[in-house]
């Protein structure tokens, strides 16, 4: 899709947030990925449009040196 506007990018890990799409959904998955990665102690990372792209969405998950989802605390 159209690459999102880096000041909206933020806001699309709020939670009901979502971009300009027709697609169903509640605006939540962004904001779950988003807990998930902060309580594993790392980040989402978003970016719009992906490196080397001219349009088009990425969501990174960073976690910190070991850490690998599933890992438990």
């Amino acid at each position: 899709g159209p690459a999102v506007p880096a000041e909206r990018l933020a806001d699309l890990t709020g939670r009901f947030r979502r971009g300009d799409t027709a697609a169903d959904g509640a605006g939540l998955g962004l904001a779950i990925a988003d807990s998930f990665a902060r309580h594993m102690g790392g980040r989402l990372e978003l970016r719009s449009p992906p490196p080397g792209a001219a349009s088009g969405f990425e969501a990174r998950l960073v976690l910190p040196e070991g850490r690998r989802p599933g890992d438990r605390s």
